[in-house]
This record gives C-alpha cells, sequence and structure tokens, in this order.
C-alpha cells in the first residue's frame, strides 16, 4: 500500500461495510440478502477499539443526485477525532447498490482549513454480490482516488474477494442480534476482516479489521419512532467530563432521564447531559423516556497509566515525514496548556523532534523515494516505531518560544511543535527522539546529528546519550 493511503482506506472501508448493508429473508434454499432501504433519520451509534477508541455515529440526512445516480446522504461524527483529525464528515451512498460514492471529510492542518475527498470506483468480478447467500463467493476491484487540494490526488486500487460463510448470533453492546456472517480476503487470499450483519438494524452489527487489529461494534441505534439512541465518548480518564447526547431517528430529546449509577440527570432542549467520573470501571449510561424505547451505551473510566511521561498533549501519528518531523492529530490537551499556543482537539499538527535534533532530508516523497544518505533510513526507523495512527505523548518545548522567529509557545519559525515524542512499544515506554539520535550517530557519524543543540530548549539531548538511557532499539 502506498505511503498516506492509510488513513483513507481505513476510512473507506468502515463507510463501504457500512453501506453496503443487507437485509435477510428467507426462502427457499435459505437465507437471501437484499438491499435495504434507508430513511432520512436512520442513526447507528459504534464503538471502534484498538490502540485508540473511538465512537462513530452514522446518520442519514438527505438524498441527493451523485453523478446522476441518487444517493443517500450519510452524516458522520467521531468522538474524539478520528486519528485526531476528522470530527466530522459526509459520505454519498448509491441507493441502487449500495457502493459508497463519495466521501468528504474536513479538518485543519497547522490551523488551515482543508477537505479530504475520497471517490470510489467499483468493478464486480464474475457473480455480482445481490442476492447473497450462504455458500455465495463474489470478488471486486474497488479504486480509490484521495483528493487533498492543492496536492495532486493519489490512486489507489485494491481486489476484494468475499464469502458468505453461515448465519449466527452475535453478542454486542446494543444487544443480540441473528446475523450473516462475510469474510473478506485479499487478492492473495489473506484474511482482511470479517462483517456481521443484521436485518433488525438493516446494517452491519460487528466488524473486525484482522489486519489492523481494530474491533467495531453497535452499541446504539435508533431507525425507527419511538426509539432513543446514545451517543458520546466511550472512553475516558478518571476526573473528565463526559457528554451524552440522546437523539431519536436523528432528533435530540429533551426531557431524557439518563442515569449512570445513581446518578441521574435530565436532558436538555439540545438532547445532552453530562457526567463527572471520579473513579475507574465499566459504567452503562442508560436513558428512558415515557413512550419512548430506552437505550444503554457502555463506558470505560480508565485511571491514566501512572508511569506516563511528562506531556502536554496526547495525540495519533497521521503521517512520518521523515526522520524527524511527523504530523499528529490532537486527540486530548492535558492541564496546563499554555492557551496562548491556539491549538484545538481535532487538529492535524506538524511535530519536529526537540533537543537539538537533526535528521538527514528527503528529497523527494515520489516513489523510489530519494533523499541525503540516511534519510530513507531514517524515516523507515521512525515509521516502524510509530506508524501512522499511534498513539503518541507530546512532551512540548516550554523554552522554544525564547528562539528568535519562533511563531509562539512550543512552536517554531515554521509553526510546527517542538517536543519529545513518547510512545509505548512492547508495553515499554520509548523516547523516539533519543532512539534517532542514537541509532542515527551510530549508522551515519559524519552527519550532524546534533546540529541545532545551541537553540534554547528545555531538552538535552546529551542526557540521551548516557550509559543507562532505557533504549529499545538494538
Amino acid at each position: 500500500m502506498k505511503r498516506g493511503i492509510l488513513v483513507g482506506v481505513v476510512l473507506a472501508l468502515t463507510s463501504i461495510a457500512i453501506t453496503t448493508a443487507i437485509i435477510l429473508i428467507k426462502e427457499r434454499g435459505g437465507p437471501r440478502a437484499e438491499l435495504p432501504t434507508f430513511y432520512v433519520g436512520d442513526e447507528w451509534v459504534y464503538r471502534s477499539t484498538g490502540n485508540i477508541t473511538y465512537t462513530f455515529h452514522y446518520r442519514v440526512v438527505g438524498e441527493e443526485m451523485v453523478d446522476n445516480e441518487d444517493s443517500y446522504v450519510i452524516e458522520t461524527s467521531y468522538d474524539p477525532p478520528s486519528w485526531g483529525t476528522f470530527s466530522r464528515g459526509t459520505t454519498w451512498v448509491e441507493k441502487a447498490t449500495g457502493d459508497t460514492m463519495k466521501e468528504e471529510r474536513s479538518s485543519k492542518y497547522r490551523g488551515t482549513p482543508f477537505t479530504k475527498t475520497w471517490t470510489y470506483a467499483y468493478q464486480y468480478l464474475g457473480a455480482d454480490r445481490w442476492p447473497i447467500e450462504v455458500g455465495k463467493e463474489y470478488s471486486m476491484i474497488m479504486t480509490v482516488t484521495i483528493s487533498t487540494p492543492p496536492y495532486q490526488p493519489i490512486e489507489e486500487t485494491e481486489t476484494f474477494k468475499a464469502k458468505v460463510e453461515k448465519m449466527e448470533s452475535i453478542t454486542v453492546p446494543a444487544g443480540t442480534f441473528t446475523c450473516l456472517k462475510i469474510v473478506n480476503y485479499d487478492e492473495n487470499d489473506d484474511l482482511l476482516s470479517t462483517f456481521w450483519y443484521s436485518d433488525e438494524v438493516k446494517i452491519y452489527v460487528k466488524i473486525i479489521y484482522h489486519e489492523i487489529g481494530r474491533t467495531t461494534e453497535l452499541v446504539s441505534y435508533s431507525i425507527k419512532d419511538g426509539s432513543l439512541a446514545i451517543s458520546g465518548p466511550s472512553e475516558v480518564d478518571v476526573g473528565d467530563e463526559a457528554t451524552f447526547t440522546i437523539t431519536s431517528r436523528n432528533s435530540p430529546i429533551e426531557n431524557v432521564i439518563v442515569r449512570v449509577g445513581d446518578n441521574a440527570q435530565e436532558t436538555g432542549s439540545d438532547g445532552r447531559v453530562t457526567f463527572t467520573f471520579n473513579q475507574p470501571g465499566d459504567f452503562t449510561i442508560t436513558a428512558t423516556k415515557d413512550g419512548y424505547e430506552g437505550a444503554s451505551f457502555p463506558i470505560i473510566v480508565e485511571t491514566p497509566p501512572a508511569d506516563a511521561p511528562h506531556h502536554e498533549v496526547l495525540g495519533c501519528v497521521y503521517r512520518v515525514n521523515d526522520g524527524d518531523t511527523i504530523d499528529v492529530g490532537v486527540l486530548k490537551l492535558v492541564a496546563g496548556f499554555d492557551p496562548r499556543a491556539t491549538v484545538s482537539i481535532g487538529v492535524t499538527e506538524g511535530v519536529r523532534f526537540g533537543g537539538g535534533l537533526d535528521a538527514p532530508e528527503i528529497w523527494s516523497h515520489t516513489p523510489p523515494i530519494s533523499g541525503e544518505p540516511g534519510a530513507v533510513e531514517a524515516l523507515e526507523l521512525v515509521e516502524n516505531l510509530i506508524p501512522s495512527g499511534t498513539l503518541v505523548y507530546l512532551d512540548l518545548d516550554d523554552d522554544q518560544w525564547q528562539n528568535p522567529e519562533s511563531q509562539g509557545p512550543y512552536r517554531d519559525k515554521y509553526g510546527r511543535f517542538i517536543a519529545v515524542v513518547y510512545a509505548k512499544v512492547d508495553e515499554q515506554w520509548v523516547n523516539v527522539n533519543a532512539e534517532v539520535l542514537r541509532w542515527g550517530l551510530e549508522a551515519y557519524p559524519d552527519f550532524d546529528w546534533l546540529k541545532y543543540t545551541y537553540f534554547i530548549s528545555e531538552f538535552n539531548a546529551q542526557e540521551w546519550l548516557e550509559e543507562n538511557y532505557p533504549y529499545v532499539l538494538d
């Protein structure tokens, strides 16, 4: 898979899974799948767990013509922002086929708004997808074009093979459902993902992405009048506030009694309530109102790791640019963050490794990637340590503002954060800056890896070179 594609493909697979939902009907010959009909107001809430836990909310908000085809318009939202970057988006789904035609996600990169668009084309090989029956196999070539102006569009083609294995009962936070199990493989017959679909909710109730170790499950939904759905964060730290929204077919509902244990609140006109969790554990949020079908929502309250390094920002690696620069989506700002730094959750920030570290320059990211001696190797080192999607802790440079041309607290003259980047690798905390520096001095000793140590900084790179520093690389 090409560099920079991963975020788009993960989002694409998620939306395709949602919008190729099936309805099961009994006919002679066994269970049979037909394309469902969605209605404006239908909504589903999912929890996706992996290295980071997200809540995804999908709402059918309208219908439009796209490329002369009738399409559903599906609004999506993510809590926290997906990859720390995308909080909201829109997906267009062709009504006649259930195929995703286009997706748009808007965000900010270093404070500048941008929109990323995914467009799709499909070619079915042999049998069509519909109707689907247990034992049936079908294949599809999907071409994804990713556009992020002003950059040139990137095109990626993947081949998927699917097999409808069986009917089985699946229990997820939203309940127990009778589902059709479908497994997907790549062109080399390697297992990619497994889906479970239910006619009761008109869509999937569970997905496992085997390659990336992520599981997505239905936690709440509202697809009929008088049913409630709950959305909010699935995972918070002790002491955090968490806001939950109660809706019915995409409209906020007031005067709903929302409970967590003995604590109860009533929603206002915006359908929202806020709770503070002061102890760790697994909790269930319940929502009830006379005349409505109630709903529940699971939330995990955790104690932050006691051994976590000092940090101001919790983020997700969006992209590794070279051996000393990454892009990070902001998931959380910790107490004490300097407000003059003007950063928000859901914004992608450039991060330059602090401590005066300098790595060889990449000249071109267009394959074959080229650069100064050691540049490609340094890039690969960082990608192996903290690939896209990794949770990282950023200890920002409090003294950076004292340097000439600094654009403000924590930032250099280019507006990038200067930081020590920490991550957990095999349950051990890793100072990524130190790993790059030690490796670089050994592998490419003729390069000036400590070129910028004369800058004013709270970090001292020489400390990372001491004899007993806890490295993880051999």
